[in-house]
């Protein structure tokens, strides 16, 4: 079964994000995308653990028994989503 595809809308960044070349880039443009504010000089930098685990036994009458965990960790995030 094909579904057909939701009509594309345009970018509203693409004048901003992709200038011709050659034209200066007016920052200004940005000033409203920062999203934390600024950034203290000596913040630690951010960093995730990501884990994986998976043990597999083979049981008798042509049996497989598999135990996964799957799991992360963030540090020092600025902000989490669920």
């Amino acid at each position: 079964m094909w579904i057909k595809p939701a009509q594309s809308l345009p970018i509203p960044f693409s004048g901003i994000l992709t200038p011709k070349r050659g034209t200066p880039l007016d920052w200004s443009n940005f000033a409203g995308s920062v999203y934390f504010g600024q950034f203290p000089p000596n913040m630690r930098p951010q960093y995730q653990n990501q884990y994986n685990l998976t043990i597999k036994r083979e049981l008798p009458g042509n049996m497989l028994l598999q135990l996964a965990y799957v799991g992360s960790q963030g540090h020092r995030l600025l902000a989490t989503y669920e």
